[in-house]
């Protein structure tokens, strides 16, 4: 198939979410001839309709000389499937972009349904994720659905954790990272009640930077900071804003927390590991407690439970100098090389 076959690449828009650039990733790596990048809406405040996205895509497909494969993310994946009705012969690739149930409405339901009933391949960040689609769709295993991982391009990150941040560090002090904008996924209002019951003792040897922006709104971000003064954590928490390079900062961490309530696979999390960070994560729906190995390359805590965070958080530093970097990157490499993943896609469409 991949010889005589043109391949496009579909993603809703250039935002900076994880689904969007791992699919720019896997497109730049993927060792395919005849391929294409299209970004639905370049400029995401502009929104099409969803007839004008199908009716675009269709023309792409057409427009092509070769038998084409589609591979579409997160909302592409609902035009792409739209097209297999105007019955237009091709290949497509579904990927799904997060946990379902943990977004599901009737709505989704309906539409997930009739996605993956189209698509000739969907593909599940994890096994987690496809235990937990067939089973709220109460769809049958099928050789369709198949699990490729995300996957990290380390000579990309060692390139760009080699460029200079300015962040004055304390390295006197256990030092940990979380990056992701604010919105209610990312409960960094169990981060925060988290870190609200440590001891002085300990907070006074710890800091926590975030990495992160407002992009689903201005509501939780301001209660956060409101927060961070109403609590007198202002010594000990440090936004840094939206980075649009944030390996440098992480480079010189020593751990990473990612508190999030679900996930589909967190690409920031093996940045973090990529870097050799050992990671405290929740045991949430999601890939979490696939990629993390506890006491080798991180801990875990129980899902929105501030308390256990907090204890993870001071396990953490007690036995940050147990935990081996180089051991965990080499893991990260066998694992999630990015070269490794793409290949895996290739497989699964000969």
């Amino acid at each position: 198939m991949t010889d005589k076959n043109d391949f496009i690449f579909i993603i809703p828009n250039n935002e900076i979410g994880g689904a969007q650039n791992f699919f720019k990733r896997l497109y730049e790596n993927i060792p395919l001839k005849k391929k294409s990048l299209y970004i639905e809406n370049e400029n995401s405040s502009n929104s099409k309709s969803l007839f004008s996205r199908i009716l675009k895509i269709y023309k792409l497909i057409r427009n092509s000389n070769n038998s084409v494969v589609i591979f579409s993310t997160v909302n592409s994946i609902v035009p792409s499937a739209c097209c297999k009705l105007l019955f237009t012969k091709f290949f497509l690739v579904s990927r799904l972009g997060n946990t379902l149930s943990s977004e599901l409405s009737l709505k989704l339901f309906l539409v997930h349904k009739i996605v993956f009933f189209l698509s000739d391949l969907v593909v599940f960040q994890s096994s987690s994720m496809k235990r937990d689609a067939l089973k709220v769709l109460k769809i049958r295993d099928a050789e369709k659905y198949i699990v490729i991982n995300n996957g990290i391009d380390f000579d990309e990150v060692s390139i760009k954790s080699s460029e200079e941040d300015k962040t004055i560090i304390n390295q006197n002090l256990t030092n940990f990272i979380l990056v992701g904008s604010f919105k209610r996924q990312k409960a960094y209002d169990v981060f925060l009640e988290a870190i609200r019951l440590l001891p002085e003792i300990k907070i006074s040897q710890m800091r926590f930077y975030i990495c992160g922006h407002n992009a689903f709104g201005e509501e939780l971000f301001q209660k956060f900071q409101q927060d961070i003064s109403d609590n007198n954590l202002s010594n000990y928490v440090f936004l840094q804003g939206w980075k649009e390079n944030p390996y440098p900062l992480m480079k010189k961490m020593n751990a990473y927390i990612l508190p999030s309530r679900y996930e589909g696979f967190p690409n920031s999390l093996i940045e973090a590991l990529s870097l050799g960070l050992p990671s405290i994560v929740s045991r949430s729906p999601g890939a979490n407690e696939e990629i993390i190995i506890s006491d080798f390359n991180g801990m875990t805590f129980e899902n929105e439970n501030a308390s256990d965070l907090c204890q993870q958080i001071i396990n953490m530093e007690e036995k940050i100098n147990e935990f081996d970097s180089n051991k965990i990157i080499d893991d990260v490499r066998e694992r999630f090389e990015i070269r490794k993943i793409a290949n895996e896609y290739v497989q699964a469409i000969k």
